[in-house]
């Protein structure tokens, strides 16, 4: 007989691992510890999977063999985070209405391993040759390219980025395969902690963090020019350790504020969205939190391309094989802090109306039932 949507449920909120007849437990952890330790390692490694590759990405296609101009590396990098965060309600979804979140975890996760396998492949010459083919050449521009303004009898011939059509096959399956188990490990994580509280989410996202930490090795220029990317992106999982060490040692502090804020914006987010979701919506809620992130990457894809025309110049730069430190990066971040400050005003008059309003309603409630 099929399981109710309840049993699924209580199946799910069950331990991974069976303790036996045990009576029942004092605390959260009891009969769970091994569990919760599973799936905290998880999100660990597939965090330390995941930012192996965004911090890699750009560097790795802007340098030998790909040669990809900065414009083209970093609109991929960003195609790559917009699909991952817009695939994640359909991962709620399928968890939700199907498979249920462990189902749902397993197949991505397979998913996942498939696209990652690709990135080892174009690193390594002889099998990069196989799956690409032979590097093409550059293009001879001619001098008038090179101005902010060219003719219009001029025409400046392009070079396709190599080997893009098998590095975009890849970062699609891992974005899929991404997008499903953001939207799910937490909810999921969650029934195995039996918890609502705010330190539960601040102890798992803990973890995203130590997963976090093993990007900031890719900043690194120092490591980056004793590790090749084949090393890097075959044994990722390895060095996150080491990395976390570095980073704390390093002196580059402002990952630290980066990260003390992505750390509560996640954690006050992602409580919210699991504790005010109803149980048989939580994965789709937590993949409508993603979803909109996505939307962002992909406004951000735009407007890297509109400050990319020669007319603007701030990412135009073809010396170098279009090397992204010839551009004016600085001008489009002071022009993403502009944005996220307004995106604050916004959000705190929609916020102070909001808390009002519940205010209110809630007074209201309190005279009905006073009467």
């Amino acid at each position: 007989a099929p399981l109710k949507m309840d049993n699924r449920d209580s199946t799910e909120r069950s331990p991974l691992l069976d303790s036996g007849n045990r009576p029942s437990p004092t605390s959260v952890f009891q009969g769970r510890r091994l569990a919760c330790a599973a799936i905290l390692l998880a999100e660990s490694l597939e965090r330390v999977a995941f930012y192996g590759i965004t911090s890699n990405l750009v560097l790795f296609l802007n340098n030998s063999p790909f040669y990809w101009e900065g414009t083209e590396a970093t609109q991929a990098l960003l195609t790559f985070m917009g699909i991952t965060y817009l695939i994640s309600p359909f991962g709620g979804w399928l968890a939700d209405a199907y498979l249920g979140k462990f189902l749902t975890i397993a197949s991505s996760l397979i998913l996942y391993v498939i696209g990652m396998i690709f990135f080892p492949f174009i690193s390594k010459d002889s099998t990069r040759i196989h799956l690409c083919g032979e590097e093409t050449a550059f293009p001879v521009q001619p001098a008038e390219c090179m101005n902010n303004t060219t003719p219009t009898n001029v025409t400046c011939p392009w070079r396709r980025p190599y080997c893009d059509s098998v590095i975009y096959i890849g970062l699609v399956l891992v974005a899929l395969g991404v997008g499903t188990v953001k939207s799910n490990i937490t909810p999921f994580g969650a029934d195995q902690y039996m918890c609502r509280r705010h330190p539960c989410f601040l102890l798992f996202n803990l973890n995203m963090i130590l997963g976090f930490c093993s990007g900031i090795l890719q900043f690194l220029h120092l490591f980056i020019r004793q590790f090749t990317f084949l090393f890097s992106f075959s044994f990722a999982q390895l060095l996150f350790l080491v990395v976390c060490i570095a980073f704390i040692t390093s002196p580059y502090q402002k990952y630290i504020f980066y990260i003390f804020t992505s750390l509560s914006h996640l954690v006050a987010g992602l409580e919210f969205a699991y504790s005010a979701a109803p149980k048989s919506m939580q994965s789709a809620i937590m993949g409508l939190f993603f979803f909109f992130s996505g939307i962002g990457s992909f406004v951000g894809s735009g407007l890297l391309a509109i400050v990319s025309l020669k007319n603007i110049g701030w990412m135009s730069s073809h010396k170098d094989f279009g090397n992204i430190n010839g551009c004016s990066l600085h001008y489009y971040f002071f022009l993403l802090a502009g944005i996220q400050g307004l995106t604050l005003l916004v959000f705190l008059i929609v916020s102070v109306k909001y808390d009002k309003q519940r205010s209110r309603v809630g007074s209201q409630r309190q005279r009905y039932s006073s009467s």
